[in-house]
């Protein structure tokens, strides 16, 4: 018998098994991320739509997942986590004159820049930090990158990808702060014009 109302059946339910990370974009944003990496290590696909999410039994968020295969991997977007707190600061931005740097009618600027990141979580928590280093679009100017020193090294925790965009992976425990530091010289032909991005200083560089 029917009275015509809609009517939801739980057809399938399984739990999977997840990996949550927190994304930070200092230069950018002030929040943190919580993302969740997630396994369908059903036989069932998993079909395009809207997704409530749950931890330990408790509704934390709505996301929207995309098709995902059997024995595939999602991701899902969980929002903003105010308990990671977030800053940015520009510590310097100066100018060096050498005598070779002036022979060759050249100029090179340094800037700094801190990443404080505080996790005022009661437990460890995964968070990966983006920054980016300027990217050079002409042969005659030169970027170097001073601080993080190791890169792309195994085990160091951070990598720079062909755009100069840096990664930092890092645990942190209850409460803990961490501080990363990016620090970037950049010299170029005084004849040239260096545009920076005034906010951050990791823009593209042009003449």
């Amino acid at each position: 018998m029917s009275d015509h109302q809609q009517q939801r059946v739980t057809l399938f339910q399984e739990d999977f098994r997840t990996k949550f990370y927190y994304v930070v974009v200092p230069s950018r944003s002030h929040y943190a991320y919580l993302k969740a990496e997630v396994e369908n290590e059903t036989d069932f696909p998993l079909l395009e739509g809207c997704a409530s999410v749950f931890i330990d039994n408790h509704f934390v968020a709505t996301s929207q997942i995309d098709f995902v295969p059997a024995r595939g991997q999602f991701e899902l977007d969980l929002g903003v986590d105010e308990a990671i707190s977030v800053e940015y600061k520009k510590l310097e931005n100066f100018w060096t004159e050498e005598r070779a740097l002036i022979a060759e009618n050249k100029k090179k600027v340094t800037s700094e820049f801190e990443l404080k990141i505080e996790n005022g979580k009661q437990k460890e928590v995964s968070i990966k930090v983006y920054d980016r280093v300027p990217k050079s679009t002409n042969e005659a100017i030169m970027i170097e990158l001073i601080s993080p020193e190791e890169v792309n090294e195994e085990g160091s925790g951070v990598i720079m990808d062909r755009e100069n965009i840096l990664q930092w992976t890092k645990k942190m425990n209850a409460e803990e702060s961490l501080e990363l530091l990016l620090k970037y010289s950049v010299t170029s032909p005084k004849s040239l014009m260096t545009v920076l991005d005034e906010e951050g200083g990791n823009g593209s560089l042009t003449s």
